[in-house]
């Protein structure tokens, strides 16, 4: 598999471990679907791609979640917790 490659002002000892798992799983896909190689930039750029989507997701959701329980006068919304 390929190196994850580091973002812009990291450098590898300081890497976050949830944007090399990210970027290890995109390396998976991208071999998955056919590439023998590819660049650390493109690597890069796909990984900013995916975590972006994720964190977008992830407010989204998070309002939602704020404006059901308002809406049912539940309080505010906890991610992870159930009723």
């Amino acid at each position: 598999m390929a190196a994850v490659p580091p973002a812009p002002g990291e450098t590898q000892g300081t890497l976050d471990p949830r944007r090399k798992t990210l970027a290890a799983a995109v390396a998976g896909i991208l071999q998955e679907a056919g590439f023998l190689a590819f660049e650390k930039a493109a690597l890069g750029t796909l990984t900013e791609m995916l975590q972006s989507c994720e964190c977008r997701a992830a407010q989204v959701t998070l309002t939602v979640m704020h404006c059901c329980c308002s809406d049912t006068g539940e309080g505010t919304a906890r991610l992870g917790t159930t009723a």
